[in-house]
């Protein structure tokens, strides 16, 4: 079963790639995209720092540093679903 978000309710995803791959399987399991599709759905930056799927929000790309300290917001998709996003801590 995929879950069918649209994309504008989404503003980060966090996988856990032990396995580069695993990414784009997310992505597709998800239902960003379809099976087989998520190669060429990521392009043009889209999972990139400051791109449309972007985990670090507020913040732009150039300011973001490894070390950087954040504090995590959860985003209420649906009753179910909530997903963290990530801003500069105060």
């Amino acid at each position: 079963m995929s879950l069918r978000l649209p994309l504008t309710t989404v503003d980060g995803l966090h996988t856990y790639d032990a396995f580069s791959p695993l990414v784009l399987f997310t992505l597709e399991r998800v239902g960003f995209c379809g099976p087989g599709e998520a190669a060429a759905w990521v392009q043009d930056g889209r999972i990139e720092l400051g791109g449309e799927l972007a985990n670090v929000v507020d913040v732009p790309p150039a300011e973001i540093r490894i070390d950087m300290a954040v504090s995590v917001v959860f985003d209420d998709v649906t009753p179910e679903i909530s997903i963290p996003r990530f801003r500069r801590a105060p």
